[in-house]
């Protein structure tokens, strides 16, 4: 029965650890945000990994995800607002 116990045990702290490190990787979210899913994780030490083990899953597949992605718009060229790309001024309807 110890032999089950400990290795429940040690199952429930490699989860722990492995959905601790993938949230510190990932770069969807705040430093503040990291550390609050990983106070989650901890406090909560199987529903937690799951919830936002889960979460962090389904994240996956958002374009935001992929640093290596390429974005048109990040030099700066974007229109300020109310103007459009050709330079005409836009008024809100």
């Amino acid at each position: 029965m110890a032999t089950v116990a400990m290795a429940l045990l040690l199952l429930c702290v490699a989860l722990n650890l492995a959905v601790s490190v993938a949230v510190l990787r990932c770069p969807l979210y705040e430093t503040g945000q990291k550390w609050c899913q990983i106070v989650l994780i901890w406090l909560l030490p199987m529903i937690g990994p799951a919830l936002i083990g889960g979460f962090l899953h389904s994240q996956f597949d958002s374009p935001r995800f992929d640093p290596s992605a390429g974005h048109e718009n990040e030099g700066g060229d974007l229109p300020p607002l109310g103007h459009s790309a050709d330079g005409a001024e836009h008024s809100p309807p």
